[in-house]
């Protein structure tokens, strides 16, 4: 059983409305396939002292310039925004929150 999974890389671009308020979009950069799998905030803290919230771990087989913190992974209807990325040269391990405002269409 694989547990390779094709994941869109998106950036978040802010632009400013008529009065002044933020507007965030997010737009496609490309697909990849990793493995994505589920990780706890215990886990986070023993492996890497990293205390933000961690809801998920995709593990990328290369390297890839795209996957960097500020940008994030969507996976089916879930969006995952980045939130540390250790690059190792061959491969990356990426950690990965879960969107607070999970609309769908406010891509």
């Amino acid at each position: 059983m694989s547990l390779k999974r094709k994941v869109t890389i998106q950036s978040r671009t802010v632009t400013y409305d008529g009065e002044g308020m933020p507007v965030t979009t997010w737009a496609n950069i490309e697909d990849i396939e990793g493995t994505l799998l589920p990780f706890g905030n215990k886990l986070a803290l023993q492996e890497y002292g990293f205390t933000e919230d961690v809801k998920y771990r995709f593990f990328y087989k290369g390297s890839n310039s795209n996957l960097v913190r500020g940008n994030q992974l969507v996976y089916g209807s879930l969006d995952l925004p980045i939130v540390y990325v250790a690059d190792y040269g061959k491969a990356m391990d990426v950690l990965l929150n879960t969107s607070e405002v999970n609309a769908g269409g406010d891509r």
